[in-house]
């Protein structure tokens, strides 16, 4: 079933997610075990943030209008739990980004000789894709076109961008800090940044699970 929901999402774009994932994936191994510079910030960027930006928006854009170009929408909505369905995909497509993410996050935390707090790394990157998830229903519970749910959605995610943008990766050595979790003033400071987005997916989650509550919204 997760197999079947994945390739109904991606359809035909799946050997094109595949190839730009591992670009991101790869790039962000190297910059953060091979690169001299500020070397786990930047593999953060690649195996955490881009991949929510530059794949799961695509991924995600035309959750709705995917049907409605199809012209099964109608047919879709007249089924009992079709809005369940549609967040279902969503959140299955989120899931297999986090998991991904944590997974690289990880390795470059023992690549590096654990030279970051991991837990702040993880706590933020399941905000940055519970963000882009729950704006996608949002947007595409509003608008027609998979174009202008994907930029609508990118807008809200660079609109975040304060909290949204910033790598988490603090040196283990920062006072007070360990391997796991910085020193308390860093680690409020992180801890802001995942409240604000887990506060914004709330309402945006919220308000696309209301509309499309409203079926008759979704055929205009």
């Amino acid at each position: 079933m997760i197999a079947a929901l994945l390739r109904l999402q991606l359809g035909g774009r799946w050997v094109l997610f595949l190839v730009a994932d591992a670009v991101l994936l790869v790039s962000g191994w190297f910059d953060a075990l091979v690169s001299s510079r500020d070397s786990a910030s930047a593999g953060y960027v690649f195996v955490a943030i881009a991949p929510a930006l530059l794949l799961g928006i695509p991924a995600l854009s035309d959750l709705v209008a995917l049907e409605r170009d199809a012209g099964s929408l109608d047919l879709l909505l007249s089924v009992p739990g079709a809005t369940r369905h549609l967040q279902l995909r969503a959140f299955l497509v989120g899931a297999v980004m986090l998991l991904q993410s944590w997974v690289a996050i990880a390795t470059i935390w023992l690549g590096t000789d654990v030279a970051f707090a991991l837990l702040p790394a993880l706590a933020h990157s399941a905000a940055v894709v519970a963000l882009v998830v729950c704006a996608s229903l949002f947007w595409a519970a509003r608008l027609e076109t998979a174009g202008a749910v994907g930029i609508a959605t990118l807008v809200t995610a660079v609109g975040l961008g304060p909290w949204f943008l910033e790598a988490p990766t603090i040196p283990r050595t920062a006072a007070g800090g360990n391997s796991w979790l910085p020193g308390a003033e860093t680690g409020l400071g992180l801890l802001a940044n995942v409240v604000v987005l887990a506060a914004a997916s709330t309402v945006l989650l919220l308000a696309a699970r209301r509309r499309l509550a409203r079926a008759e919204l979704l055929l205009r």
